[in-house]
């Protein structure tokens, strides 16, 4: 049986988020990374919990931005994990999906994402649940 959780205290969360920053080799501090979760579930956004089997599946993060090209506000997925051994059972697309409806209910008029390239898996998920791929190449800066 799977449950998935809005949560309010991020710390089944963070050792989620660690193992998914390791496997895409991005590294951030463990307290920085505590701070920003903590700053998301206090106004900016929400994280989701999948539990199978009373422990931890999955985890999405959502953090809500402005954005004039959409019209308003916009729900951005920044992160969707699923622990390499729950992978195949749908367990992200249920995360997705539930993230899809938070977001309508927070008053988001879009939802948008990454993927990173060669996560063909994931890229086929967004495809099928209704996404369209941009013509866009996305660049940040450390500030």
């Amino acid at each position: 049986m799977l449950t998935i959780r809005r949560l309010s205290d991020t710390a089944r969360a963070l050792p989620l988020i660690e193992a998914q920053y390791r496997e895409h080799q991005i590294e951030i501090g463990r307290d920085r990374l505590k701070r920003a979760l903590r700053g998301l579930v206090r106004g900016r956004g929400l994280v989701l919990l999948a539990i199978s089997d009373r422990a931890p599946a999955g985890v999405a993060a959502l953090s809500w931005i402005w954005t004039l090209e959409r019209g308003g506000r916009t729900a951005w997925l920044d992160e969707l994990y699923v622990v390499p051994g729950e992978r195949g059972r749908g367990i992200g697309r249920r995360l997705l999906l539930r993230a899809i409806d938070e977001a309508r209910r927070s008053g988001c008029i879009a939802l948008e994402l990454e993927v990173v390239r060669g996560h063909g898996r994931a890229a086929r998920l967004y495809l099928r649940e209704g996404f369209s791929r941009l013509p866009r190449t996305r660049y940040s800066r450390q500030l």
